[in-house]
């Protein structure tokens, strides 16, 4: 699960460190993002979102 967190996120870590581990048990991995960095450097999120399927042994459509 890719999820882009906003300022108020920074309020809330032991919450979302709650919602990880509830989210792990049942598979997933959650790759979080600051909104700045998605705006800031787009082309390193898309990396970061595919090295993460990588070591999965998925894949990701090739980047632009």
């Amino acid at each position: 699960m890719i999820e882009l967190d906003g300022s108020r996120h920074a309020d809330q870590r032991d919450y979302d460190r709650r919602r990880e581990q509830i989210m792990a048990s049942h598979g997933y991995l959650v790759v979080r993002f600051w909104n700045h960095e998605v705006s800031a450097n787009p082309d390193g999120v898309l990396q970061t979102i595919s090295d993460h399927l990588a070591s999965r042994g998925l894949s990701a459509p090739p980047l632009p």
